[in-house]
Protein backbone atom coordinates (compact mmCIF):
# COMPACT_ATOMS: atom_id res chain seq x y z
CA UNK A 1 0.00 0.00 0.00
CA UNK A 2 3.02 2.39 1.03
CA UNK A 3 4.52 1.70 -2.39
CA UNK A 4 1.10 2.51 -4.27
CA UNK A 5 0.85 5.90 -2.65
CA UNK A 6 4.82 6.47 -3.22
CA UNK A 7 3.63 6.09 -6.91
CA UNK A 8 0.63 9.00 -6.93
CA UNK A 9 3.12 11.58 -5.38
CA UNK A 10 5.26 11.09 -8.37
CA UNK A 11 2.50 11.11 -10.83
CA UNK A 12 1.37 14.79 -8.78
CA UNK A 13 4.95 16.18 -9.65
CA UNK A 14 4.62 15.23 -13.67
CA UNK A 15 1.28 16.97 -13.17
CA UNK A 16 2.87 19.47 -12.28
CA UNK A 17 5.84 20.12 -14.52
CA UNK A 18 2.64 19.50 -17.04
CA UNK A 19 1.43 22.95 -16.24
CA UNK A 20 4.70 24.49 -16.17
CA UNK A 21 5.01 23.97 -19.92
CA UNK A 22 1.17 25.01 -20.19
CA UNK A 23 2.20 28.53 -18.37
CA UNK A 24 5.12 28.69 -20.98
CA UNK A 25 2.72 28.58 -23.73
CA UNK A 26 0.82 31.13 -23.10
CA UNK A 27 3.63 33.55 -22.82
CA UNK A 28 4.85 32.74 -26.25
CA UNK A 29 1.25 33.32 -27.54
CA UNK A 30 1.17 36.64 -26.03
CA UNK A 31 4.60 37.54 -27.47
CA UNK A 32 2.73 36.40 -31.13
CA UNK A 33 0.07 38.86 -30.07
CA UNK A 34 2.02 41.96 -29.52
CA UNK A 35 4.23 41.60 -33.34
CA UNK A 36 0.66 41.40 -34.53
CA UNK A 37 -0.23 44.67 -32.99
CA UNK A 38 2.90 45.93 -34.16
CA UNK A 39 2.40 44.64 -38.24
CA UNK A 40 -0.93 46.96 -37.82
CA UNK A 41 0.87 49.74 -36.94
CA UNK A 42 2.97 49.25 -40.18
CA UNK A 43 0.02 48.85 -41.87
CA UNK A 44 -1.58 52.21 -40.88
CA UNK A 45 1.86 53.80 -41.69
CA UNK A 46 1.61 51.86 -45.20
CA UNK A 47 -1.87 54.04 -45.94
CA UNK A 48 -0.66 57.33 -44.47
CA UNK A 49 1.94 57.23 -47.73
CA UNK A 50 -0.35 55.82 -50.24
CA UNK A 51 -2.47 58.92 -49.30
CA UNK A 52 0.81 61.36 -49.62
CA UNK A 53 0.94 59.63 -52.95
CA UNK A 54 -2.85 60.42 -54.27
CA UNK A 55 -1.91 64.03 -53.20
CA UNK A 56 1.02 63.52 -55.50
CA UNK A 57 -0.70 62.35 -58.35
CA UNK A 58 -3.97 65.27 -58.11
CA UNK A 59 -0.49 67.76 -57.79
CA UNK A 60 0.62 65.54 -61.27
CA UNK A 61 -2.85 65.76 -63.16
CA UNK A 62 -3.23 69.85 -62.51
CA UNK A 63 0.34 70.48 -64.01
CA UNK A 64 -1.36 68.28 -66.76
CA UNK A 65 -4.49 70.04 -67.49
CA UNK A 66 -1.79 73.34 -67.39
CA UNK A 67 0.20 71.66 -70.08
CA UNK A 68 -3.28 71.08 -72.50
CA UNK A 69 -4.10 74.97 -72.09
CA UNK A 70 -0.47 76.03 -73.38
CA UNK A 71 -0.81 73.02 -75.99
CA UNK A 72 -4.23 74.76 -76.94
CA UNK A 73 -2.36 77.78 -77.02
CA UNK A 74 0.50 76.57 -79.18
CA UNK A 75 -2.55 75.31 -81.57
CA UNK A 76 -4.10 78.89 -82.03
CA UNK A 77 -0.87 80.39 -82.95
CA UNK A 78 -0.50 78.02 -85.28
CA UNK A 79 -3.94 78.60 -86.85
CA UNK A 80 -2.72 82.12 -87.32
CA UNK A 81 0.18 81.39 -88.99
CA UNK A 82 -2.00 79.10 -91.35
CA UNK A 83 -4.24 81.95 -92.04
CA UNK A 84 -0.80 84.26 -92.95
CA UNK A 85 0.48 81.69 -95.26
CA UNK A 86 -3.20 81.41 -97.05
CA UNK A 87 -3.04 85.14 -97.45
CA UNK A 88 0.48 84.83 -98.83
CA UNK A 89 -0.60 82.30 -101.40
CA UNK A 90 -3.51 84.42 -102.54
CA UNK A 91 -1.25 87.79 -103.51
CA UNK A 92 0.92 84.90 -105.84
CA UNK A 93 -2.63 83.54 -107.59
CA UNK A 94 -3.33 87.04 -108.46
CA UNK A 95 0.30 87.90 -109.73
CA UNK A 96 -0.35 84.92 -112.45
CA UNK A 97 -3.05 86.57 -113.62
CA UNK A 98 -1.51 89.45 -114.29
CA UNK A 99 1.04 87.85 -115.91
CA UNK A 100 -1.25 86.06 -117.97
CA UNK A 101 -2.80 89.54 -119.13
CA UNK A 102 0.51 90.52 -120.24
CA UNK A 103 0.87 87.74 -122.50
CA UNK A 104 -2.25 88.39 -123.89
CA UNK A 105 -1.51 91.74 -124.88
CA UNK A 106 1.72 90.58 -126.95
CA UNK A 107 -0.31 88.53 -128.89
CA UNK A 108 -2.57 90.76 -130.12
CA UNK A 109 0.53 93.23 -131.44
CA UNK A 110 1.62 90.31 -133.31
CA UNK A 111 -1.83 90.03 -135.12
CA UNK A 112 -1.33 93.82 -136.00
CA UNK A 113 1.95 93.11 -137.88
CA UNK A 114 0.20 90.31 -139.89
CA UNK A 115 -2.16 92.87 -141.11
CA UNK A 116 0.41 95.30 -141.92
CA UNK A 117 2.08 92.72 -144.37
Amino acid sequence: KTEGQTTKVDDQTTKADDKTTKADDQTTKTEGQTTKADDQTTKTEGQTTKADDQTTKADDQTTKADDQTIKADDRTIKADDQTKKTEGQTTKTEDQTTRTEGQTTETEGRTTKVDDQ
